[in-house]
C-alpha cells in the first residue's frame, strides 16, 4: 500500500520515504495529521475513490501503531456499509504494509482539502472512528467543473467489484417494533445489519417512529438477573439472537417504550441496509403529554363532530403531524444506508 503523506504527517512521524512507484490508484492512500475542534485526528483519504478513513485522537501512541488503527477502521467501515467480509480481507491482504513515498501530483489536493473542511461537521455529531469514515465518504463532492459530484462511498463500491459480485452481502436481523399507547399500537418491521451498533440503531428507530431525536434515549436487555442496559457502542449481535427482545425507551418527559422482537436472522443478505419493510399505525407527537394526553389529542384530531376539532387540527399541523406513510418513511429509514 502506498501512502502519501502530507508534511505535517511525515514530520510528526519522522518518516524514511521510499523512491514513489506507479501503482493502481485503489491501493494508493494520502495521509495527513491535522487538528480539528481541538483533537488530533489521521485522515486518510483513497487516491481513486476519495473514501475516507478517520482515526481521531491521534496523539504520537496511536500514531505509533497507525498502520494497525488504519486497518482496523477501514475494515469496520467497510462492515458497517455491509461489503462482504471475504472482498475486505482480500482488499486488505492486497493493500498490505504500508510504503511510503513522496508524491507532487496536486490533482488530488482540492479534494482532499474539501474533506478536512467537511470533517468538523463529522466530528460534532460523533467521536467513533468508524462513524467518523462513514460520514465524511457518505457526503457528496464536488467534482471537476461540468461534472456532477459523487459519493466516495459509491466510489468505493464500484471499485471493489472487481473482486466479485455482489460486493454487498452481510447477515442481517429482521425486527419488529411496536409502540403501545392507550388501546392503540404502532408498527415498524425493519432490516437492519445483525452487527448494526445501538447508537446506530437509535437512528434508524428516530426515523421510523419520526422521532425528534432531542430526548434520552436507552435499550435493555431483560434477563433472569433483571434489566440489563446496552451500551451505545455495542453491536446489536452481540446481545441477540432470533426470538430475544429488546426495550428501547426514548424519554421525552414520558417514557415511550418500544418494545424490539428479532424475528429472524438472514445469512448473506444483499440488501442495502437499514430497510423499512412494512409498518403501520401514527405515531404520536412526543410532546403530547404522554400515551393519555395524545391518545385524547389524536381522538378530537381525528373526528370532524368535535368541538376542538379545528384547534386540535391545528395544533397538529403545526407540530407537523401526519398519518403513517410508508413511502416517506421509507425514504427516511434508506437515507441512513
Amino acid at each position: 500500500m502506498i501512502v502519501h503523506p502530507t508534511n505535517s504527517y511525515g514530520d510528526k512521524l519522522r518518516i524514511v520515504f521510499k523512491r514513489d512507484v506507479a501503482i493502481d490508484p485503489l491501493y494508493a492512500w494520502r495521509a495527513n495529521w491535522v487538528k480539528r475542534l481541538g483533537r488530533r485526528v489521521a485522515l486518510f483519504m483513497n487516491e481513486m475513490t476519495k473514501f475516507v478513513v478517520v482515526i481521531n485522537d491521534a496523539e504520537l501512541p496511536v500514531l505509533k501503531n497507525i498502520e494497525e488503527h488504519f486497518h482496523d477502521v477501514l475494515g469496520k467501515t467497510l462492515q458497517r456499509i455491509g461489503v462482504d467480509q471475504a472482498i475486505i480481507d482480500q482488499y486488505q491482504a492486497d493493500l498490505g504494509d504500508f510504503i511510503y513515498t513522496k508524491n507532487t501530483d496536486g490533482t488530488i489536493i482540492a479534494t482532499h482539502n474539501h474533506v478536512i473542511r467537511e470533517l468538523p461537521w463529522a466530528m460534532r455529531r460523533t467521536e467513533d472512528n468508524v462513524e467518523l469514515s462513514y460520514l465524511c465518504s457518505n457526503r457528496s463532492i464536488p467534482s471537476r467543473i461540468g461534472e456532477p459530484p459523487f459519493r466516495p462511498l459509491d466510489e468505493m463500491l464500484e471499485a471493489l467489484s472487481r473482486y466479485g459480485s455482489p460486493v454487498r452481502k452481510t447477515t442481517a436481523a429482521d425486527l419488529t417494533v411496536r409502540l403501545g399507547f392507550d388501546d392503540k399500537e404502532t408498527v415498524r418491521r425493519l432490516r437492519v445489519p445483525a452487527n448494526i451498533s445501538f447508537a446506530r440503531l437509535h437512528d434508524v428507530l428516530q426515523a421510523a417512529f419520526e422521532w425528534k431525536n432531542a430526548h434520552p434515549h436507552s435499550f435493555t436487555l431483560s434477563g433472569t438477573d433483571g434489566e440489563t442496559v446496552l451500551a451505545d457502542g455495542d453491536a446489536l449481535s452481540d446481545h441477540a439472537a432470533a426470538g430475544t427482545e429488546i426495550v428501547y425507551t426514548y424519554e421525552s418527559g414520558y417514557e415511550w417504550r418500544h418494545h424490539i422482537m428479532i424475528d429472524s436472522i438472514i445469512e448473506g443478505c444483499e440488501d442495502v441496509l437499514p430497510v423499512l419493510l412494512s409498518g403501520e399505525g401514527d405515531v404520536p407527537k412526543e410532546d403530547a403529554s404522554g400515551p393519555t394526553g395524545w391518545a385524547s389529542r389524536f381522538a378530537e384530531t381525528a373526528d370532524p363532530d368535535d368541538p376542538d376539532y379545528e384547534w386540535q387540527k391545528q395544533w397538529a399541523e403545526s407540530q407537523r403531524w401526519r398519518r403513517f406513510d410508508y413511502e416517506s418513511l421509507a425514504r427516511k429509514v434508506a437515507n441512513l444506508a
